[in-house]
């Protein structure tokens, strides 16, 4: 297959000012993790430290449940993240309350309507009516999606294309606890896709069914619109069966009439993994390489990937490749979740991460298909989901920190301490506990041995760096620089998982 330019639909365009320059600020302070001086974020903001400080006003009353912004005279800005996953939801309220983003949700809904009909709706003027097509064609242009006029639809040069398109922008406008399709319900289409995932033995979350849902959702629109798809494989397969055969269930449910081949074009879509293929030749060829870099992957870490978790990762990423060879475009709307989730996988784990993408960069060279360069997060958020226990295996294979207990209140207390630490850092460190008297300074350990030590009193026999003064029953702050200081142990060490 020839590798394919990826091309990007430039959302943001269809943003307003205010609304480009408020992601800008959040999107810069994620991305900085750290403090920012007040003069570059505007700077970076395009605007002033005043405006800055109305867009922080916004912030704390209409986006506080998702983090807070903390000031400081000294060194700027930083930003609190309450939810990481609750940062899609700014992004879905962005899209809700675009005139633009409504705009192009409401053609997808009611197409065929005149000029005259969209000025009434929206309430503008021609011109501006006209600025809108102008802007929207501008940037669905990119996807291969048009807005013809007079009347008014959406059309695209791959219906495949559009279809995945608004999959993409419902899933993340609306979310999993939102059913955006009021004509028809989502129940039956969930059971649906479940009970046959269990005939084809595929293991789907909820965020997967749900996405298929919408999928399926998307089609029955177009459908009862009169937009088809053109089949690329005509054949009978087991999946059109299985759709075939919950017929009268969905029919029940829509207000239109299921037109001829309605099962094929679903599967089709939902199940490309099985359609996808030019060839045989192709479908052994890919899944060769893929189980190749799973192989390469789990010998060089050291950790084995038990045959059922090893079959879903191997479908998820195989499922990559021909949903690619559909829409071979960008699948996110605003904000790419899985690249803010994929950072703290690099943070955390950096060993493990040169394991992935040295080996994905290989195996994209080889194949002449963008696995490193456009699949990389996809990739990552599949072996964090589907790889029993990967985390805590990762864990478990890191370089722990050597921690000295200090109690002057005893031994007893001294195991006490020992306790909630190991709760909460039971994989990371290997703790000690210093056994003689503090009055007895000849006994102190030497503090070399170790990289953090606890005591319940200042010490000053000990490195101030190394050092950390606890209540006898540790708070949620001290606990929380501990971490921290673990976390920065951890990294300096490399540690993670063995260098090649």
């Amino acid at each position: 297959m020839k590798r394919k330019k990826e091309k990007a639909m430039d959302m943001h365009s269809m943003l307003t000012t205010a609304e480009k320059r408020r992601l800008t600020i959040v999107e810069t302070l994620l991305e900085r993790k750290t403090w920012v001086d007040l003069d570059e974020l505007a700077k970076i903001a395009s605007c002033s430290t005043k405006t800055l400080g109305t867009d922080f006003q916004f912030f704390d009353m209409t986006w506080q449940e998702y983090f807070v912004v903390e000031f400081s005279r000294k060194s700027g800005v930083r930003i609190h993240v309450n939810h990481e996953r609750k940062m899609n939801c700014i992004y879905g309220e962005t899209l809700q309350n675009s005139q633009f983003f409504q705009f192009a949700e409401m053609l997808f809904f009611k197409p065929y309507e005149t000029g005259s009909y969209w000025l009434s709706e929206l309430f503008i003027s021609e011109s501006s009516l006209y600025r809108m097509v102008q802007t929207l064609n501008g940037s669905m242009e990119q996807v291969g999606i048009e807005i013809i006029r007079q009347p008014f639809y959406l059309q695209a040069k791959d219906e495949r294309w559009l279809r995945l398109h608004f999959t993409n922008y419902f899933d993340q406008a609306y979310g999993i606890g939102r059913w955006p399709f009021k004509e028809f319900q989502q129940e039956p289409i969930v059971r649906m896709i479940g009970e046959i995932a269990k005939k084809l033995n595929m293991r789907l979350s909820d965020e997967v069914v749900f996405n298929h849902s919408l999928s399926v959702g998307v089609a029955f629109v177009r459908m009862s619109q009169g937009f088809r798809l053109e089949l690329n494989d005509k054949k009978n397969h087991e999946i059109d069966e299985y759709i075939l055969g919950y017929e009268e269930e969905i029919q029940e449910i829509l207000p239109f009439r299921l037109p001829t081949d309605w099962h094929k074009e679903l599967a089709q879509m939902i199940f490309h993994p099985y359609y996808g293929w030019d060839n045989e030749q192709e479908m052994a060829r890919i899944n060769g390489y893929v189980s190749d870099y799973l192989d390469v992957i789990s010998k060089e870490v050291g950790l084995e990937l038990v045959e059922e978790d090893r079959a879903a990762v191997q479908f998820e990423v195989v499922s990559l490749y021909t949903k690619y060879k559909i829409f071979p475009y960008v699948r996110y709307s605003l904000f790419d979740n899985l690249k803010f989730q994929a950072e703290r996988v690099f943070e955390n784990y950096p060993n493990f991460s040169r394991e992935i993408v040295g080996n994905l960069q290989l195996m994209e060279k080889r194949t002449h298909f963008p696995w490193y360069s456009k699949m990389l997060y996809h990739i990552i958020d599949i072996l964090f989901v589907e790889w029993s226990d990967l985390p805590i295996k990762l864990e478990k294979r890191r370089t722990k920190v050597k921690m000295l207990i200090v109690s002057t209140h005893g031994q007893t207390h001294a195991k006490i301490l020992k306790g909630i630490l190991d709760m909460q850092f039971h994989y990371r460190v290997e703790m000690e506990i210093y056994e003689g008297s503090v009055m007895n300074k000849k006994t102190f350990p030497n503090a070399e041995s170790y990289d953090v030590i606890i005591s319940t009193e200042p010490l000053l026999e000990f490195a101030r760096e190394k050092l950390f003064v606890v209540d006898n029953i540790p708070n949620v702050i001290q606990l929380g620089e501990i971490a921290k200081e673990i976390d920065r142990l951890q990294l300096k060490l490399h540690v993670g998982t063995p260098k090649k």
